[in-house]
């Protein structure tokens, strides 16, 4: 393959130097008709008054043939025959070398058919390979500064008349349109130019224009699954049929995933050999250069040659801004265009309309195996928790493979990819979407140390235990094929503040090996309208990625009834809980959700709910338990009155304070935990809770926290 592109490089440049030729020979054929014609004097006389009464000689051609008297400028006519013969050689020699030369190639993918289009492109081309050849346009425009080709002067290089020449700046034309030549002025005497990616073009180099950076990027190879790709091929047969009616085509795939949308265009465009280039529409939106920008686009779509694919426009809470732009842009570009979208995409164009389904576990399972290599043990249930996309797929199994080799201290041989190598590249997935938007939690504690009742304790282990099976029931037993929706699994914890709800939530993520993640609220709710939706998106799409365990704290601020619709912010807010209990039943993790007030819930919210668990305020001896548990094992203490303890009518949360509290100030005294550091922290905590010590509730401590 190198060998075969240094051939055609050589050839190439062989091509390019007899267009220079072929150009010299073009200008003597002109220079000599005008000295003999019209240029009594010389052409470099600055007497404006000689000048005048020269150019005011001029006549126009009056027949092509005009300028093919004498003997000189019949032996140029057949040099530039003869180099225009040899031209024709070295296009079949390059053609079969694997790819047209660069000016074919621009004029066929540009369409320029007009009868100057392909020698104003040579002529501009010309003079940027050789300098000379723009002081020599400089010399025919008897103005040395004037140092480029015009319409006007390629028509007379080529013995046409000037009417010739005006559709190279109309418009409508392709290359106006395509920004063959930056549209400057309209007249004859504009100057024509290339930038420099058409320039790179017609040499034969052909990559994405760098002054796209930003606004469009490839989309990479990346593996999909088997039944995605039978679906690919027959649409890119039809695409390819020549039976078809010709005209710009529209695609619209649409579907939950984005990334699922994108592997699927990026193979589609692939198979009916184009380049897939994706539109990133909001960096479009709001620019004033964007009508221009648009023509850059589309010429890169014709050069590469490109399928355009603009993604996930049309939906909930979508920018109107961008929606309005893709709108534009669908109406406006030629050749194929692939729209990505949750909802079907309405325009005045045709669209073909064709649904791309969210992955399953055994789809997913198929694309690890392709993006590892081959098989791993272990990732039944890494499939079922992790709901992520091609490309994340492809992502993390590259990250996976540095865990291994960081694992076998470095070595790129050492030791066997393991499950738990993909399941932690896996994991560090969410935080980078997340992390705006909520709180990560580090479990710190387990199972032993929650003092719970035994209902409640039951329902906590089998909140896990159905996370940590769903591959097992809803793959190999099938029950995932019986539920269209609701695979997901969500628990309410409801209780007064300080008994465990989030403790619960940490020891089930920690037996889980799943990260943690407290929504903040304040973040997530907006007062713009849309805002909220497409916050709530963004925390729902992370966390089915990376298999995060979602814990909404105070969710009553956010799950809250539905109110009755008196005005638009009503409506809206109805809007939202809509929205967020639609997300609520298809999300496919474990989201928990901790409320104070229960009663403050929507009902509707509550029926979507399959578990629920009630912390209670801990009696007696669950407070005991607490006591005996909240200090580490290494912690200096005296023997301490757990029965008196047991009796400060206080929660979990608030034990834990106080027990922290004390600590500090035993280390203060140099001294053990004793009860006296107990009593002393206990006052200010009571305080936080506007509750007053009893004499009752301390007993025979009550001088001490009181003292």
């Amino acid at each position: 393959m190198a060998a075969e592109r240094s051939a055609w490089e050589k050839a190439h440049a062989a091509y390019l130097e007899v267009h220079l030729h072929r150009m010299r020979l073009l200008i003597q054929r002109r220079i000599g008709w005008l000295r003999s014609h019209h240029w009594h004097t010389d052409p470099t006389d600055r007497d404006p008054d000689a000048r005048a009464d020269r150019l005011a000689a001029i006549e126009a051609p009056a027949e092509p043939n005009l300028d093919r008297t004498g003997d000189e400028a019949v032996r140029l006519s057949k040099a530039i025959a003869a180099h225009e013969s040899r031209l024709a050689e070295y296009e079949v020699e390059l053609a079969e070398l694997g790819a047209a030369d660069g000016v074919t190639a621009l004029c066929n993918a540009a369409g320029l058919d007009g009868p100057l289009e392909r020698e104003a492109v040579i002529a501009v081309l010309c003079a940027e390979l050789d300098p000379a050849i723009g002081d020599l346009f400089g010399y025919l425009h008897d103005d040395p500064h004037r140092r480029y080709a015009t319409p006007g002067l390629v028509a007379a290089l080529h013995q046409r008349g000037i009417s010739d020449a005006w559709p190279l700046l109309d418009p409508t034309s392709p290359t106006i349109r395509f920004r063959i030549f930056r549209p400057e002025a309209t007249g004859s005497g504009t100057p024509l130019r290339l930038d420099r990616r058409v320039v790179s073009y017609l040499r034969g180099q052909n990559h994405v224009d760098e002054s796209l950076t930003g606004l469009v990027s490839v989309l990479p190879d990346i593996p999909t699954p088997a039944r995605f790709d039978r679906e690919t091929d027959r649409l890119a047969v039809w695409l390819a049929d020549p039976d078809r009616a010709a005209g710009p085509v529209t695609i619209n795939l649409v579907g939950p995933d984005a990334e699922t949308r994108r592997a699927f265009a990026a193979r589609l465009i692939r198979a009916v050999a184009l380049h897939p280039l994706r539109l990133h529409l909001d960096r479009l939106v709001g620019r004033p250069e964007r009508l221009d920008l648009i023509r850059l686009v589309e010429r890169e779509a014709v050069l590469l040659p490109a399928g355009l694919y603009l993604d996930a426009i049309g939906g909930p809470g979508d920018d109107p801004g961008t929606v309005a732009a893709a709108r534009e842009l669908v109406e406006d570009l030629g050749g194929l265009v692939v729209i990505g979208s949750t909802q079907r995409w309405d325009g005045n164009r045709t669209v073909v309309v064709h649904p791309v389904p969210t992955l399953e576990p055994a789809d997913r399972l198929e694309l690890w195996q392709a993006s590892l290599g081959g098989p791993v043990d272990g990732l039944d249930g890494l499939v079922e928790q992790f709901a992520m996309g091609p490309e994340s797929i492809r992502r993390a199994a590259a990250e996976a493979e540095a865990i291994r080799q960081i694992r076998a201290g470095g070595s790129l041989t050492a030791g066997a990819l393991t499950a738990d190598d993909v399941w932690l590249a896996c994991r560090r997935f969410v935080g980078r979407e997340l992390g705006e938007l909520a709180t990560r939690l580090e479990p710190s504690a387990g199972w032993d140390d929650i003092v719970l009742p035994a209902e409640q304790y039951a329902l906590l282990r089998e909140v896990a235990a159905q996370v940590r099976n769903r591959a097992q029931v809803y793959e190999r037993w099938g029950f995932g094929a019986r539920l269209a929706r609701g695979r997901g699994i969500s628990a309410l914890f409801t209780g007064p503040s300080g008994t465990g709800k989030t403790m619960a939530a940490e020891i089930i993520a920690a037996d889980l090996q799943l990260d943690l993640y407290r929504i903040d609220l304040a973040s997530v709710v907006s007062k713009y309208i849309g805002e909220t939706e497409k916050n709530l998106r963004r925390v729902f799409d992370a966390a089915e990625q990376g298999g995060a365990i979602l814990f909404f704290d105070e969710a009553d601020a956010l799950f809250g009834k539905r109110t009755e619709v008196k005005d638009s912010h009503d409506r809206h807010a109805n809007v939202e809980i809509n929205y967020l209990l639609q997300r609520m039943e298809q999300y496919a993790g474990l989201a928990i959700l901790a409320t104070n007030r229960k009663s403050d819930l929507d009902p509707a919210f509550l029926r979507r709910i399959r578990f629920l668990v009630a912390f209670p305020f801990p009696n007696t001896d669950d407070r005991r338990r607490i006591w005996e548990k909240v200090f580490p094992a290494d912690i200096p203490r005296e023997t301490l009155d757990y029965e008196a303890l047991a009796k400060l009518d206080v929660a979990g949360g608030n034990i834990k304070n106080i027990a922290v509290n004390a600590a500090f100030l035993a280390a203060d005294a140099a001294q053990r935990v004793r009860m006296v550091h107990l009593m002393q922290a206990a006052r200010p905590e009571y305080r936080k809770m506007d509750k007053l010590p009893r004499r009752g509730e301390f007993g025979d401590y009550y001088e001490l926290a009181t003292s």
